[in-house]
């Protein structure tokens, strides 16, 4: 909440997705045709489940650890994916967009191994998640390209990248006091 008021992070969301998916696009090709997941269902799922069907990907599935995949999905006109389905969709798409607002990571080490990321060509993995949904150690494998918050502000117009810093900031100040 104190990102939003403070921010104005929302207003440059859909710019922060475009960013972020021309990245993709750039460094992988188009997302047309190809399949995605997308791991979460709040304002950022939205905007990226619309920006990938703009951009013609219409196989987009989504998974959310809160259970409002299939909701989300069937108003979306998308595959929810269940977790027992996570790691074989994983191991089948082509990109991943990670945008769920957990306070965890829910892509770590153990997922990627069970969906055959570890030993495939690159994956483009886009978290855009505060709290990044990826894991350190996911991050390090050569098979995994993550481009995140750091990455789309060094290519955002700059009043979106100062919104992306002062957000980051705000989280980890609140990661500190929580803490302390």
């Amino acid at each position: 909440k104190a990102v939003t008021r403070s921010t104005g992070l929302g207003a440059a969301g859909r710019s922060i997705v475009s960013v972020g998916l021309d990245l993709v696009e750039q460094r992988y090709g188009p997302v047309s045709g190809r399949r995605a997941l997308v791991i979460g269902t709040g304002a950022y799922a939205r905007i990226v489940v619309a920006s990938l069907q703009r951009r013609g990907c219409t196989d987009i599935g989504v998974y959310s650890s809160s259970g409002r995949a299939a909701p989300f999905a069937a108003s979306h006109h998308v595959a929810a994916v269940e977790l027992s389905a996570l790691p074989e969709f994983l191991g089948a798409a082509d990109l991943v967009a990670a945008c769920s607002g957990a306070p965890h990571h829910l892509v770590d080490l153990p997922l990627v191994r069970a969906a055959g990321l570890d030993t495939r060509a690159v994956m483009p993995f886009l978290d855009l998640a505060l709290s990044p949904d990826v894991a350190p150690e996911v991050r390090d494998l050569p098979s995994v390209d993550v481009v995140d918050l750091r990455v789309i502000g060094e290519h955002a117009p700059p009043e979106h990248a100062a919104a992306i810093l002062e957000a980051q900031d705000i989280v980890l100040s609140a990661v500190r006091d929580f803490e302390d």
